[in-house]
C-alpha cells in the first residue's frame, strides 16, 4: 500500500515566536514544543490534511478556530485532538498562565495505514469524499495520566539517533495514539452497558470525582467524603467510577501517583523527598517501594537514568 505524504507544513508558527522545537518523525508526522508566556497569544496555520494532538500539563489554554468558529477549553492534563479537513485553518491560542504546549501532527493518510486502511492515501478521493461529509465537531477533548506527559517529553529527549531514532519516535506516536483511541473506546463502550454511566448527569458527577481525587494527591478525600462533594451516593460512586475508567478509586489513584512520580522524576528531574511529598506519601520509604513494585527501578536509580 503506497500512502501520498503531503509535501506541506503541518503547523505554521508566528514569525519571531522563540521556544519552539521541532522534531521531524518521518514523512508524515512530526512534533513540537512552543513555550507561551502568560498573557501572550499566538495565532498558528493548520494543514488540513493533518490532524494534529495537543497537550499541556501546566496550565488551562484556550483555543479558538477562527473559520468556521469554534472554541474549546483544554485543561491541564488533557489531550486534545484537532482535526478540520476541508480548508487550511488557524487557531488562536490562549494560555491562563505560562506553559508548555506539546503539539503531534501527523497526516490522515498516516494515520489510518497505521491501522491497516488506505483512506487518505489517495487525496484526490478523499477530497470527493469530505466534500460529501460534513463535521460537527473539529475538537475533542480527553483527560489523561501523567504518563503521556511522559511520552512527550521522551520524543523530545532521548538517547538515539539515525535508524533507532525514526522506530522509536514512530513508538512513541503509536502510543499516544492508542492511548487516545482506547480512552474513546472505552467510554463508548461504558456508555452502553453501564447503567450509572449512561446517565448524563451521573456520569459528570463520577468525572468530578475523578478531578477531585487527582487535584489533591496529598490529602485526597474519603470515598464518603467524595460522594457527598459531586452530590451523589457511594455506591453509584463505586459502582460508576470502575465502569467508567476500569478500576477502582484507591486504585485509580495509586496508578495516577505513581504515574505523576514517574513525570516529575523524568520531566522535572525533581528529588525523590519532594516527590514523595508532593505525590501523598509521608514517608519516602513507603514511596520507593511503591515505585519499585511499579516500574521494577527504584526512583534513584530512575533518575540517574535520565540524567
Amino acid at each position: 500500500m503506497t500512502i501520498e505524504q503531503p509535501n506541506v507544513a503541518p503547523v505554521v508558527f508566528p514569525e519571531g515566536i522563540s521556544g519552539v522545537e521541532q522534531v521531524l518523525i518521518d514523512d508524515a508526522s512530526q512534533a513540537f514544543s512552543v513555550s507561551i508566556p502568560s498573557g501572550n497569544e499566538i495565532k498558528i496555520e493548520i494543514d488540513k490534511s493533518y490532524i494534529l494532538f495537543f497537550l499541556s500539563d501546566d496550565c488551562k489554554i484556550n483555543f479558538e478556530l477562527q473559520d468556521p468558529a469554534a472554541i474549546e477549553v483544554m485543561n491541564c492534563g488533557s489531550l486534545m485532538m484537532f482535526s478540520y479537513p476541508y480548508a487550511q485553518s488557524e487557531i488562536n491560542i490562549h494560555p491562563e498562565t505560562d506553559c508548555t504546549l506539546h503539539v503531534l501532527a501527523i497526516s490522515i493518510g498516516k494515520l489510518h495505514s497505521l491501522f491497516g486502511s488506505d483512506f487518505g492515501a489517495d487525496r484526490e478521493s478523499l477530497n470527493i469524499f469530505m466534500s460529501s461529509f460534513k463535521m460537527k465537531k473539529y475538537f475533542t477533548n480527553k483527560p489523561i495520566h501523567p504518563e503521556v506527559s511522559v511520552i512527550f517529553y521522551q520524543i523530545f529527549n532521548h538517547p538515539f539517533s539515525n535508524a533507532q531514532q525514526k522506530l522509536y519516535l514512530q513508538g512513541k506516536v503509536m502510543e499516544i495514539i492508542s492511548y487516545f483511541i482506547m480512552k474513546t473506546e472505552v467510554k463508548s463502550k461504558l456508555e452502553i452497558q453501564c447503567p450509572f454511566v449512561n446517565d448524563h448527569l451521573e456520569m459528570e458527577k463520577i468525572k468530578a470525582s475523578r478531578d477531585i481525587v487527582v487535584g489533591d494527591l496529598q490529602q485526597p478525600p474519603s470515598i464518603r467524603d467524595l460522594a457527598r462533594a459531586v452530590g451523589t451516593n457511594e455506591y453509584k460512586l463505586k459502582i460508576g467510577f470502575k465502569s467508567m475508567y476500569g478500576t477502582s478509586v484507591h486504585a485509580y489513584l495509586s496508578e495516577y501517583r505513581m504515574q505523576k512520580a514517574r513525570q516529575l522524576l523524568e520531566i522535572k528531574g525533581m528529588n525523590i523527598k519532594e516527590i514523595a511529598h508532593r505525590i501523598g506519601y509521608a514517608n519516602p520509604s513507603h514511596f520507593i517501594a511503591a515505585y519499585k513494585k511499579k516500574f521494577g527501578i527504584t526512583p534513584k536509580k530512575q533518575l540517574k537514568h535520565t540524567v
